[in-house]
């Protein structure tokens, strides 16, 4: 919501709580459904105190469609999809480098972004002859991993790039 410029950080100077919660509100979004028009997101009470944050939300050039309705910025799906298109086509090329030199048949979907289904729709489509998994709770399977490593080391006994967010198996 950097469309508020200098306001938004004064209200994070002063209310950090406040800013945080729509960020953890954004978290969520990132992951629900993206088959709905629009998302809502809760407007923070610093940010609802501010003279004409309504028409900066809703006359915004970078994000047209932004509307303020009872204090919950109103987003459609397109500029969601718009935020992630590059992160999302990243994801596909690099899969589809791997791909290209060792065949598979299955890819399973692991760490919190896998939870979004615009990730997961989205490779779901393109690649059409690969089973794209993606178990229950995926977005913790990194946590569990890390946690089981911490206490039973000797047990794991390899780890992959710290930096992948897309684990390719075969099958």
């Amino acid at each position: 919501m950097f469309i508020l410029g200098a306001d938004l950080n004064k209200c994070n100077e002063n209310y950090p709580d406040e800013i945080h919660e729509i960020l953890q509100n954004f978290e969520l979004v990132k992951r629900s459904n993206s088959d709905k028009n629009c998302i809502e997101i809760p407007i923070p009470e610093c940010i609802r105190e501010l003279e004409g944050y309504k028409e900066q939300i809703e006359n915004s050039e970078k994000y047209s469609g932004l509307k303020v309705v009872r204090g919950k910025v109103h987003i459609p799906i397109v500029i969601i999809r718009d935020l992630y298109s590059k992160v999302i086509n990243e994801i596909k090329r690099t899969i589809y480098s791997l791909v290209k030199e060792d065949p598979i048949s299955v890819i399973i979907l692991v760490g919190g972004f896998s939870e979004s289904n615009l990730i997961f729709e989205s490779l779901k489509g393109f690649y059409q002859d690969i089973q794209i998994l993606r178990p229950h709770e995926s977005g913790l399977s990194i946590l569990k991993g890390a946690v089981m490593y911490g206490f039973q080391h000797l047990q794991i006994s390899g780890r992959d790039s710290k930096s992948c967010s897309v684990t390719v198996c075969d099958s």
